[in-house]
């Protein structure tokens, strides 16, 4: 990141460094995976990443993924701290009435409380802690290293419109994925 553009945390105002708390609306969709949708093997990110993902007596083995159809980065902030302060304001600008949903493909609204079915496009806010980071062919990406989900809203609180021009691409979608539980 160049210092002439370099954004600054939405709380204290200094800049960011390379790591930083992102708070992002997305639209996503639940999609039920199979072992054939991993080229390596078993994820590490599934439920009970510890434990076996799989159920023996559940039928074939399926995990829930999440599929980001798109993503716009709504606040940044240099730290845990600075998100302390902010993080009580974006659950009332929102108008949360139970923020930090569960997991699950049928979850209530964090806003109205109807039910979600999350295989269906609905917009989530979700928190990223990552870090900028520069690939093999010199590009600058986005590494998560932990995310949260804050909100998840059904279409009738907030609607989840996608236009084809800002779909992500799948390599970017499965990596933000991947990366956050919610």
């Amino acid at each position: 990141m160049s210092e002439d553009n370099q954004p600054t945390c939405d709380h204290c105002q200094q800049p960011l460094g390379n790591r930083y708390i992102a708070l992002e609306r997305r639209i996503d969709q639940v999609r039920m995976l199979s072992e054939d949708d991993f080229e390596h093997g078993e994820p590490e990110w599934g439920p009970d990443a510890d434990d076996d993902w799989r159920d023996e007596d559940d039928g074939p083995d399926l995990i829930e993924g999440i599929e980001p159809l798109d993503a716009e980065e709504v606040a940044s902030y240099c730290g845990q701290a600075c998100w302390s302060v902010a993080e009580a304001d974006w659950i009332e600008r929102l108008g949360l009435q139970t923020p930090y949903p569960e997991e699950g493909v049928m979850v209530p609204c964090s806003r109205c409380g109807a039910m979600i079915d999350r295989t269906q496009p609905h917009v989530s806010y979700n928190m990223s802690d990552g870090e900028f980071t520069t690939d093999a062919d010199g590009n600058e990406c986005m590494m998560i290293h932990e995310g949260t989900c804050l909100a998840v809203l059904c279409n009738g609180c907030e609607a989840a419109e996608v236009s084809e021009e800002s779909r992500l691409v799948p390599e970017t979608a499965d990596a933000v994925g991947r990366d956050l539980g919610c």
